[in-house]
């Protein structure tokens, strides 16, 4: 994409908002990435106080409530001390976690992961998600090219 003087402006203003890379690239669209942005906003010599802090993602209600009830809240599970080589690292979490040790999962793990089957989806889930959305536009922009 060129960067116009009327996109270089949306930018500055969205940027001004308090906006993230991310956020920026969503927004103005056009395959935009979050990269793109940040270049872009080095070049045009936009540049975050060191105590800049873009505002988190805020999860509904919904992912709130299914994560803690499959992550966290866990009846069971094993001491640091009793944790096998073949038993799930996922730390559980209690009412009493900051007065007791740290209690793991300790189902067994999947292989090449630290986690078990169910641990292991909610902590790669997005990333996964994110690695294969990336490959397709790899491979739609090899594909343009090559046309």
């Amino acid at each position: 994409m060129k960067w116009t003087s009327e996109k270089s402006q949306e930018l500055r203003q969205l940027w001004e908002a308090g906006m993230s890379y991310s956020q920026i690239a969503e927004i103005m669209g056009e395959g935009l990435s979050r990269q793109a942005i940040g270049g872009q906003c080095l070049r045009l010599g936009l540049r975050r106080p060191a105590n800049f802090s873009c505002s988190p993602r805020i999860r509904s209600e919904r992912e709130v409530k299914e994560i803690s009830q499959t992550a966290y809240g866990e009846e069971g599970g094993l001491s640091l001390d009793d944790l096998r080589a073949t038993s799930c690292r996922f730390p559980t979490l209690s009412e009493d976690t900051l007065l007791s040790p740290q209690i793991f999962c300790g189902a067994d793990k999947k292989a090449g992961s630290s986690y078990c089957e169910k641990h292991y989806s909610i902590t790669y889930t997005k990333h996964s998600a994110y690695r294969k959305a990336k490959r397709a536009r790899q491979k739609s922009s090899i594909t343009a090219r090559a046309a």
